[in-house]
């Protein structure tokens, strides 16, 4: 195997600081510190030469020549190198001199003492410096260095979000699925639902140390405002013994003229013995009737259903 080293990642295309791929442009080699012109190859052995200029397609991948669809890997050899890059326009996008070639393998005393697998470990370049992205999403890999594992390694980015929510759930920085909170807003927050059951809408909250239900059948706008009343007084009748003790006085006629009350034979009242003359009123009080005892009324009142529908909620703390 050749001492060579890839220019450029597998994958890897030229994009503008926007990400947008520049097409259609050249990239040109020389060597280190000259304007002479540098041969790269498509293949790690380079014996497939792409010439000293490649050039990229419509998505900013670099391809076997000019207009082709076919991409390609760029290799060059061990010596040191200058690298342009021009868009489709001719103009200059970046340029690297004395960028590194590949490391040399070497068994004997004074070499490099590397195998050729040891050589074969690349270094990532890329002449076009790296172009700013504003997101990353699933399938995308980020460079891991794993204290478990020898090697590289890479993780997928949904993976990754995946471990960090886990750990930081764990630590209680961050809520976990599921979690039930109230929001004293018209809308929830991004990456949260907002409840619409109609078990919850016009609901007071109750706190509770048990467990946390929903109840009751009564809207609390329905049941908290301003009522107002109304019934009916049940009629009673007066028994004597609800009627407090009182005396009537009587107005009688046919006195005698001393003012006594005679006897009554028949239709005529007569004074005393002897006096039969008459004339002249008189009073006489009847006797005490009633007890004055209490006495009450029946009523009867419309319903007012406070059976309001409600809320249970916990409270709790972190720790």
């Amino acid at each position: 195997m050749a001492n060579a080293t890839a220019v450029f990642t597998p994958g890897q295309r030229f994009v503008d600081e926007t990400g947008t791929p520049y097409a259609g442009c050249s990239v040109e080699f020389y060597n280190a510190g000259t304007t002479t012109q540098k041969i790269v190859y498509a293949d790690a052995e380079l014996t497939t030469e792409l010439g000293p200029i490649v050039y990229t397609d419509s998505a900013g991948y670099p391809v076997t020549a000019i207009g082709s669809t076919s991409k390609t890997i760029v290799y060059t050899d061990s010596s040191s190198y200058k690298i342009r890059i021009l868009d489709a326009s001719s103009v200059v996008v970046a340029e690297h001199d004395n960028c590194k070639g590949a490391v040399v393998a070497s068994a004997t005393e004074g070499g490099s003492f590397l195998t050729q697998d040891a050589a074969d470990v690349r270094y990532i370049r890329n002449a076009n410096a790296l172009a700013g992205v504003s997101s990353i999403t699933t399938g995308d890999k980020v460079p891991l260095f794993s204290a478990a594992s020898a090697g590289n390694r890479n993780i997928d980015y949904s993976d990754l979000i995946t471990q960090i929510l886990a750990d930081w759930r764990t630590s209680g920085h961050i809520f976990s699925a599921g979690v039930r909170i109230t929001f004293q807003q018209t809308t929830v927050p991004a990456g949260w639902v907002k409840e619409t059951s109609a078990t919850y809408n016009d609901a007071t909250q109750i706190i509770t140390t048990g467990t946390a239900t929903t109840g009751g059948t009564q809207g609390a706008s329905t049941v908290f405002k301003l009522w107002a009343p109304t019934g009916t007084v049940g009629n009673y009748t007066l028994a004597t013994a609800d009627i407090a003790a009182h005396a009537h006085t009587v107005t009688a006629s046919g006195a005698n003229r001393y003012g006594s009350i005679g006897t009554n034979y028949g239709t005529s009242w007569y004074g005393s013995a002897g006096d039969t003359s008459l004339g002249g009123t008189a009073s006489v009080t009847s006797a005490n009737a009633g007890s004055g005892g209490a006495h009450n009324h029946s009523l009867t009142m419309n319903t007012m259903n406070l059976d309001s529908k409600y809320v249970l909620f916990c409270i709790g703390q972190k720790s």
